[in-house]
């Protein structure tokens, strides 16, 4: 596996290189997204159930927000932390999305600059060493076939 991933490292040029870590890294947050999501998730379930108890440390911080910057959900706390966990699940969707586009992306640019490659290295050969090639097979590297 070790083998693999050192042979494709080393195909890539340097912009997909970056392009490899934007991709780990746009990852990363879009777990650290969802960690995020899941774990709003039960202090607002908690809230629902016992609106009285509220000495976790998640109510402590958004209930302190609350007070400093006057946002004015001090009668309707339900409101507030159905808002908070609202928006931030709309943040790692968001984030899931753009790791989904990046990756489609990165995926394009690999797939094209892998089929140039490909094409450089049929073109620069001897036209006798491609004459006894299936043409079928040669052509089957550059175009996907759909059934």
């Amino acid at each position: 596996m070790l083998n693999v991933f050192r042979n494709f490292w080393s195909v890539l040029n340097s912009k997909l290189k970056k392009y490899f870590f934007i991709s780990i890294v746009l990852s990363i947050l879009s777990s650290l997204a969802e960690v995020l999501t899941i774990g709003s998730f039960f202090p607002l379930v908690n809230f629902i159930f016992s609106p009285s108890d509220n000495q976790n440390s998640f109510f402590i911080f958004f209930i302190n927000l609350n007070h400093d910057f006057n946002l004015g959900f001090e009668n309707n706390m339900l409101l507030y932390f159905s808002s908070i966990f609202l928006i931030i699940v709309i943040l790692s969707t968001i984030t899931r999305l753009l790791v989904l586009w990046w990756n489609a992306f990165f995926i394009k640019r690999i797939s094209v600059d892998f089929s140039v490659a490909i094409l450089n290295d049929i073109l620069s050969r001897n036209f006798l060493n491609i004459l006894g090639k299936d043409q079928g097979k040669i052509f089957s590297l550059f175009f996907n076939k759909t059934d």
